[in-house]
């Protein structure tokens, strides 16, 4: 039982280690791991941590305080999905917001449009733009904060040094009540 711990114990260490120079270099160089790889991997990170909780309870030692932070958040998250509030909205965005996924919103070639997550209670629909690099890292090209893209109508590609991205963009007539569509199209510049 106590290799099991230690395994678990180094594996949980040595995943959250990784996640943050990930962290970093996405901070710093613009490159990190693919989205859906980073997820896979915090998603373990917390399912050890649960684990390593209850593993550390009996005798009880101080580092079940920090394993306690992965039992946490999937309790207030689900607290917060029953009973609903601002309180509960803000908590568990605070705990859900390293583990929570982007959304792929649109994908052509080497080039990925995701939702981020901006907590419950946070504003909309700002989209990280990435180009893929070596099949598992992503390289930032920008960030867009538009409110009424639809992405079955989304087109986009790089030229030069900017993405030029063409959709179809929701608006609503207040005179007449009814909606219509627009063309838009918006140049960002590669950073």
């Amino acid at each position: 039982m106590l290799n099991i711990k230690k395994a678990i114990t180094k594996t949980h260490f040595y995943l959250l280690l990784f996640i943050i120079l990930n962290l970093g270099f996405k901070s710093f160089v613009e490159i990190s791991l693919n989205h859906r790889i980073a997820f896979l991997i915090k998603t373990i990170i917390y399912l050890t941590g649960a684990i390593l909780f209850f593993l550390n309870l009996k005798p009880f030692k101080k580092v079940a305080l920090y394993f306690s932070i992965f039992v946490w958040t999937p309790l207030i998250a689900a607290s917060f999905w029953i009973f609903h509030g601002v309180f509960l909205g803000l908590v568990s965005s605070i705990f859900l917001s390293p583990i929570f996924p982007n959304e792929i919103q649109y994908k052509k070639d080497n080039l990925k449009v995701y939702s981020k997550f901006q907590g419950f209670l946070g504003a909309c629909c700002t989209y990280e733009i990435t180009e893929q690099k070596f099949f598992l890292f992503e390289k930032h090209l920008g960030e867009i904060k538009h409110e009424s893209i639809d992405f079955k109508n989304f087109d986009m590609k790089v030229e030069n040094d900017s993405i030029k991205m063409k959709f179809k963009e929701s608006n609503y007539d207040f005179e007449k009540r009814q909606e219509f569509r627009t063309d838009s199209i918006i140049k960002l510049k590669i950073k």
